[in-house]
């Protein structure tokens, strides 16, 4: 009998809008200034989700949760309805899942997502999907500046919590500074509905010393 410790098999998981099966552990941003493929991507990646009986949990950007629920309806995701199911998808606001009490902390968010992951395998949920619209960085919260910081470290977060993740960024309200820090820190791109392999990824040791993982831009663009 061999004495090295058997690696773990990775898992993989349809993501819904491509046709091929991606490892578990996937940290994707989706940069985007077309609406229509943006609600394509994320109808898909949420319905195949709950299809998967996957623990789904979104971050919506609209005024309440009732509103997020018929967004994702319009989207085509088939919301459960049986009780049995009810459990698998989380549907609240960005703002308040990202910065409780109007404050920022990569800490408690990270955290916060361990729990999460945790509390879903112990119930029985082999996997776990999120997606959150970012535009609540750009409304001022303190500590929004070290969104890229929290961004980087949910890659090493994932060696231990695998999950696969949508960042939503809007092209039309953040700044170029921000959108090519967003790419510096997840590994893979969707484009136009594809995934791509990111050229401009940096891991989180390189990220920390390009002196953005306390980013000092301006976030948003300086629209009228």
């Amino acid at each position: 009998m061999s004495d090295h410790p058997v690696a773990k098999e990775s898992r993989h998981v349809n993501l819904g809008f491509v046709e091929e099966p991606f490892p578990e552990g996937i940290h994707m941003c989706l940069i985007y200034n077309d609406e229509a493929e943006r609600r394509a991507v994320i109808g898909r990646f949420i319905d195949q989700g709950l299809k998967d009986g996957h623990v789904t949990s979104y971050f919506g950007d609209a005024p309440d949760t009732t509103a997020i629920r018929q967004e994702l309806e319009e989207i085509g995701v088939h919301l459960p309805e049986d009780d049995s199911d009810q459990d698998l998808l989380h549907i609240s606001q960005a703002r308040h899942t990202y910065c409780p009490q109007d404050q920022f902390d990569p800490d408690r968010i990270l955290a916060s997502l361990g729990r999460f992951h945790d509390s879903a395998q112990a119930r029985g949920h082999a996997f776990i999907r999120v997606s959150g619209e970012m535009g609540w960085a750009l409304r001022g919260y303190a500590g929004s500046n070290r969104l890229f910081e929290y961004e980087s470290r949910v890659n090493d977060f994932m060696t231990q919590h695998p999950f696969a993740a949508i960042c939503q960024y809007d092209a039309r309200r953040f700044s170029g500074d921000a959108i090519l820090a967003a790419m510096k820190v997840h590994p893979v791109m969707v484009i136009r509905g594809q995934i791509v392999h990111n050229p401009f990824y940096m891991e989180t040791a390189a990220f920390r010393q390009d002196k953005q993982f306390d980013f000092q831009g301006q976030l948003g663009m300086n629209l009228p």
